[in-house]
């Protein structure tokens, strides 16, 4: 699964990565979130719509209330926004989820010296074959993902030279080479 890194096939890429998601078996979960809205990112998440998303995204974040001042360029002012509490307090870096118990994570504006911490809190929690889509990467991202395990199978770069990263962590490997399947006894 390749996601197309133009503007022209952004479309096609969001329909993708929606029917990748509908493909995994745990929760989807943000770390940062929640990334609402707003008139320059009209979908929170430049290679999704969030509404599109097919299961229920549950936001952590360690800031139970959380506000940040906006510029808003119409008005020519600051403006305090206020988003919604998350829905579990945790530190992105040491979550309170279960070993592989979640399906899909988004983060988006990760701070640089949290990036390893939090990637490697990834793959701890996702599950086989679950996905990260991670907005507004560093090339070094890669790297960083690369060496916990997580294999890069899409994105897209802006022209401003912000980069978005769909990364997967691989289902484990028979010596057959095929992925491994639980047998029920």
């Amino acid at each position: 699964m390749e996601f197309v890194a133009q503007d022209i096939d952004r479309e096609k890429e969001m329909v993708s990565l929606v029917e990748a998601l509908k493909r995994i078996a745990g929760p989807i979960i943000e770390i940062g979130g929640p990334t609402l809205p707003d008139k320059f990112h009209p979908h929170s998440y430049r290679l999704i719509k969030l509404n599109e998303i097919p299961k229920r995204l549950w936001t952590v974040n360690i800031d139970l209330f959380h506000e940040n001042e906006e510029w808003d360029q119409d008005a020519g002012v600051w403006r305090l926004v206020k988003y919604p509490s998350p829905d579990i307090q945790a530190d992105g870096m040491m979550l309170p989820l279960g070993k592989e118990s979640v399906g899909a994570v988004f983060a988006s504006a990760l701070p640089d010296p949290i990036r390893n911490s939090v990637l490697r809190e990834v793959h701890r929690i996702l599950e086989p074959g679950g996905l990260v889509i991670w907005q507004y990467g560093i090339p070094r991202d890669i790297k960083k993902a690369r060496q916990v395990g997580l294999i890069k199978i899409g994105g897209m770069d802006s022209p401003s030279g912000s980069h978005d990263y769909v990364f997967k962590k691989p289902k484990p490997m028979t010596d057959s080479g095929s992925p491994k399947r639980a047998l029920l006894i």
